[in-house]
């Protein structure tokens, strides 16, 4: 897939952990996810499940596996997952590179730049550090564009 044109929307990582992410669950090492969890009817009115900070709860589908986490402690990056720290789902290596996204979202994103020949950022917003600003040299170049391409279709692979 090759796009001619993508235009930064000017979303942060952080607009990528509000919904499911893909992890490998910590006991049987298949498909688990990390979803925001349900909210206390009690809570409140700020306390949005897509946020952040939010609390989220980690199942796997195949071995029943479950957790909660607080949500207090968040931080992006590394190929796992904000929350509990687990690998994540969608990772593989690149040119000696890794190469991860937290969903499809997350991964069409990086496909959509990637493949695009040109590459434009947005208007002056005052926004400096959008997700895409801030991706390692080696996705941006060029020369990487195909193994960079062949990588994502691998991830996408493992969605199905």
């Amino acid at each position: 897939m090759t796009a001619a044109r993508f235009v930064d929307t000017t979303r942060s990582v952080w607009a990528f952990i509000g919904d499911d992410i893909a992890v490998a669950c910590p006991r049987c090492s298949s498909r688990a996810w990390v979803v925001p969890a349900v909210m206390d009817p009690d809570a409140r009115i700020l306390d949005d499940p897509r946020s952040p900070w939010s609390a989220r709860r980690l199942s796997c589908v195949e071995c029943g596996h479950s957790a909660a986490h607080s949500g207090t402690r968040v931080c992006t990056g590394g190929g796992v997952d904000p929350y509990f720290a687990l690998p994540l789902w969608l990772r593989t290596t690149v040119r000696g590179n890794l190469l991860w996204a937290y969903s499809g979202e997350h991964l069409g994103t990086l496909e959509a730049f990637v493949s695009a020949r040109v590459r434009e950022k947005p208007l002056d917003t005052g926004i400096r550090m959008t997700m895409i600003a801030k991706l390692p040299k080696w996705i941006k170049a060029a020369e990487n564009r195909g193994a960079v391409l062949k990588g994502i279709a691998r991830l996408r692979a493992r969605l199905s």
